[in-house]
């Protein structure tokens, strides 16, 4: 009689709950947002732990009215697109996940490159504003590998 109701207390006993979170990020809708939050966070001008990455100088002006920037406005690395294209996650350490993205940018003239990371800092990764924008997201996700683990 009872038989139902200790299968299903073992199946609880037996939830992954780091495969769950493995699981809920490798959805591709939830990667996505992922990556859409820290590109809001650049968007922004913030870094990982909501310092300011700047503003364009007034020095460059000519070639930052070239890419559409204003001297004096606060900076986003959006310049081409190509280092927002680059930002991707991967799962790491069977209970996480890394920001990766290319993070080396060759100057207009084509010399010496710049490591955005070691010119602005933790550029790649989560603000806790955003976790805590991706939490219900997060959430959802692993209640639906919970349920399938069950």
């Amino acid at each position: 009689m009872f038989s139902k109701a200790r299968n299903l207390i073992a199946n609880i006993a037996a939830v992954d709950l780091n495969s769950a979170f493995i699981n809920a990020v490798a959805e591709p809708d939830i990667s996505k947002s992922i990556v859409t939050e820290n590109i809001r966070q650049l968007g922004i001008s913030e870094t990982v732990i909501g310092e300011p990455l700047g503003v364009y100088a007034d020095d460059k002006a000519q070639l930052n009215l070239k890419r559409g920037k204003e001297p004096g406005t606060p900076i986003d690395l959006l310049d081409t697109g190509e280092f927002y294209d680059s930002i991707s996650i991967e799962p790491e350490g069977g209970d996480g996940f890394s920001i990766y993205g290319d993070t080396i940018k060759v100057s207009d003239n084509g010399n010496i490159p710049t490591d955005l990371v070691d010119r602005y800092g933790q550029i790649l990764g989560l603000s806790d504003e955003s976790k805590h924008n991706l939490l219900p997201m997060l959430q959802d996700g692993m209640l639906r590998d919970i349920r399938t683990q069950l």
